[in-house]
């Protein structure tokens, strides 16, 4: 219930100065994922003190050049939130990096994260040095395409490990694997339409398939003669015409399971009967493999 001409800058999550009514800022893209709700209960020329839903606290300075006696002191809850945030679902949901992390004392060690306690290697470090002192031009924008020494190496390396020849347009270059998975997701997946992930799973899958519009629909692996397997039965009745994608993580995160030959085959016959199918395999870790695969 602001006024049209209402003046009044948030601190906080959002800085700057709005003005306008409240139609506009229920609009307003930028302010839908910090502004989910409000509740203002005084409202004075100084200042005036809000809180957010989700326990997020803003102040807001109103300063009102002309006070405009239409204005209503009190201020209603406003629901306010982004596409993308409703997609999401709650925000506050623990996840099990948190709960992991609250578990770690001095006298624990969280081994469910990969910090490294040694230093890179010394020809990484000089190659960077030596980069930085060439006065080459680092500080320019990079090619859009990816770097091209990097884009003809990868080129050469994906030709052997998918037996087949590649040129660079099948290569892309994102800043890191979370960002690949994002945009290849972002690709493949329609609003409304199903993503096969096998539980357990990377946690961060879930959010980018819900923020793309998607579904997650879960297969969980059964841990049967010390082994986690693909249960073929739960993974026929998770398909359907409304499955985009299928994520086949292997190794895989968080067991370390590798995917034998036979599984991975049995998944290919499983979507061979839905044609717009898209399988999505994280490799991350296929280098890191400690004993010969199965």
């Amino acid at each position: 219930k602001f006024s049209k001409f209402t003046k009044f800058t948030l601190n906080g999550n959002i800085n700057g100065n709005i003005k306008g009514d409240i139609s506009y800022i229920n609009n307003d893209i930028t302010l839908k994922r910090s502004i989910i709700a409000m509740r203002c209960d005084t409202m004075t020329k100084s200042k005036l003190t809000s809180k957010l839903v989700n326990d997020i606290d803003i102040d807001i300075d109103i300063d009102i050049d002309n006070p405009n006696p239409n204005i209503d002191p009190n201020i209603d809850i406003i629901e306010s939130s982004s596409p993308t945030v409703d997609l999401l679902g709650p925000i506050n949901t623990p996840t099990v990096w948190s709960y992991f992390n609250n578990l770690t004392t001095t006298d624990t060690a969280n081994l469910g994260q990969g910090f490294p306690d040694t230093p890179p290697p010394k020809f990484l470090t000089d190659s960077l040095k030596e980069t930085i002192d060439s006065g080459y031009a680092i500080h320019q924008y990079t090619n859009p395409n990816g770097h091209p020494p990097l884009v003809k190496e990868l080129m050469k390396r994906y030709s052997l490990h998918l037996h087949q020849p590649l040129t660079p347009s099948n290569v892309a270059i994102t800043v890191g694997a979370s960002q690949a998975l994002y945009l290849s997701l972002r690709t493949i997946v329609t609003p409304g339409s199903e993503v096969i992930i096998f539980e357990p799973f990377f946690d961060l899958y879930v959010n980018q398939v819900k923020v793309c519009g998607g579904k997650p629909r879960f297969v969980p692996l059964k841990f049967e003669g010390g082994r986690w397997n693909v249960d073929e039965d739960e993974l026929a009745a998770a398909l359907s015409p409304k499955t985009s994608c299928l994520i086949l993580n292997s190794p895989h995160n968080p067991t370390g399971k590798v995917f034998t030959y036979s599984e991975q085959l049995a998944i290919s016959l499983a979507i061979l009967p839905y044609p717009s199918v898209k399988v999505l395999s994280d490799e991350v870790y296929k280098y890191i493999i400690h004993s010969p695969p199965p």
